[in-house]
C-alpha cells in the first residue's frame, strides 16, 4: 500500500472522479464537501461519447451505470425544495 496521502476538496464530478482514480492507485483520499447533506442540486451532466469513451477506459463505465439507478431512485423518493 502507498503512503500517499490526498486532500480533495468539492465533491462534484471532478472531486469524485480523481478521489475514485487515486484510491486505484493505492492513495489514502480524504474527500471533504461544504455541503454536510450531500445534496443533490438539481444540476445536469451532459456525457457524451467522448465522456463514455473516457469513463470505459478509466474503469469507471459500469460502476456509474448502477449509480445513475441509484441517484435516480433516491431523487425520485425525495421532496422538492422550494427557494
Amino acid at each position: 500500500m502507498n503512503a500517499e496521502r490526498v486532500l480533495v476538496v468539492g465533491g462534484g464530478i471532478a472531486g469524485m472522479s480523481f478521489a475514485l482514480r487515486m484510491r486505484r492507485y493505492g492513495w489514502s483520499v480524504d474527500l471533504v464537501e461544504s455541503d454536510p447533506d450531500w445534496r443533490v442540486y438539481g444540476a445536469g451532466i451532459s456525457i457524451t461519447g467522448p465522456t463514455f469513451r473516457a469513463f470505459k477506459r478509466l474503469g469507471l463505465l459500469e460502476d456509474l451505470r448502477k449509480l445513475h439507478q441509484q441517484l435516480l431512485r433516491q431523487a425520485s423518493e425525495q421532496p422538492t425544495e422550494r427557494r
